[in-house]
C-alpha cells in the first residue's frame, strides 16, 4: 500500500527477486486491476526483473471514486507516486496496457526520467477512433459539463480476447469495474489523447509498440503513428494478426510475452 500526494491509498503488488538486472513498472487500463498481469510479472521475473504493479485510484483494491477522474493528470500522479518508491540503481521500464498506455506516454512526456530505459504500449488508447465525430465530441462536453458521472458505452467483454476463459473470467472478477465510461472520464480521456498525439514527435526513449490487429477497443492508428512520428532512435513496431485488444490473454499470450521479454532483454 501506498499514499498519494492527496491522501489516497493506492493498492500495490510487487515481484521482487534476488538479483535483479533492471525493474519494470506496470500499469494496467480502465476498469481492470494489476493482479490481472500476475503471469506477466512472472515472465519477467524470470528473465531478471524486479516489477512493480498497483492499481490506479478507483480501481480494483485502491480507494478513490471508481473508474473517475476529470483529469489524466491524476493518474499521472499516482504513477509517480509508485515510481518514487521504486530503487534508482537499476534501469527502469515501463508498461502501460490501453489507457495505461495513455497514461505511461503523458508521464514520461512531462520531464525527462533518466533512469528510464525503455516503455512498452500494449493497445495504447492513445488516438480517439473513427466513431468519434466533432458531433460526439461536443455531446461529451455538453454531457460531462452538467452529468460527468453519467455512464455511457459499456465494453464488450468479448472483444477483450478470442479466448473464451480469458472472457469468462474477467465477466466473473469481482474488481473489475464493468459498467458504462463516465462522460467526465471520457472527455478527460480525449482531451489527453489530443495532447499526446499533438506530442508524438517529442517522444526519443527506446520503445515497443504493440496492438492486436483485430482490436476493436482502441485505435490500432495511434500505435502506427506513435511509432511513425517519435524521434526514439531504438522502436519497434509489432502487430499481432487477429489479436484482440488484451494481448498478454490472448490465445497466443505465450509467443506475445515471449516476444517482449526478449526485446527487453536486448534493450538492457
Amino acid at each position: 500500500m501506498l499514499k498519494t500526494t492527496d491522501g489516497l491509498t493506492l493498492f500495490a503488488q510487487n515481484y521482487l527477486i534476488d538479483t535483479p538486472k533492471a525493474s519494470i513498472l506496470l500499469v494496467h487500463g480502465l476498469g481492470e486491476h494489476c493482479l490481472r498481469y500476475a503471469h506477466v510479472a512472472r515472465a519477467f521475473n524470470d528473465i531478471g526483473f524486479n516489477v512493480y504493479s498497483f492499481d490506479l485510484r478507483g480501481h480494483g483494491q485502491s480507494e478513490g471514486e471508481r473508474a473517475f477522474v476529470t483529469d489524466v493528470q491524476r493518474y499521472c500522479d499516482d504513477v509517480e507516486a509508485v515510481y518514487l518508491t521504486i530503487p534508482k540503481n537499476l534501469p527502469l521500464y515501463i508498461l502501460g496496457h490501453s489507457m495505461g498506455g495513455l497514461i505511461t506516454l503523458q508521464f514520461l512526456l512531462q520531464q525527462k526520467r533518466p533512469d528510464v530505459r525503455a516503455a512498452i504500449f500494449s493497445g495504447a488508447a492513445i488516438k480517439a477512433g473513427a466513431d468519434i465525430t466533432p458531433f460526439v465530441i461536443f455531446i461529451t462536453k455538453l454531457l460531462a459539463q452538467f452529468f460527468p458521472k453519467l455512464q455511457t458505452t459499456k465494453l464488450d467483454p468479448k472483444s477483450i480476447s478470442r479466448d473464451p476463459e480469458t472472457v469468462q473470467h474477467y465477466q466473473g472478477d469481482p474488481l473489475i469495474y464493468r459498467q458504462g465510461i463516465k462522460t467526465g472520464l471520457g472527455l478527460a480521456l480525449l482531451k489527453a489523447m489530443d495532447e499526446a498525439t499533438a506530442r508524438f514527435e517529442e517522444f526519443d526513449y527506446p520503445m515497443l509498440v504493440m496492438h492486436g490487429g483485430a482490436d476493436k477497443i482502441t485505435n490500432i492508428e495511434g500505435s502506427k503513428q506513435l511509432y511513425e512520428k517519435a524521434k526514439s532512435t531504438s522502436k519497434t513496431l509489432k502487430i499481432w494478426d487477429g489479436a484482440y485488444h488484451e494481448i498478454f490473454n490472448e490465445t497466443n499470450r505465450t509467443e506475445i510475452i515471449d516476444f517482449m521479454t526478449n526485446w527487453a532483454q536486448k534493450t538492457l
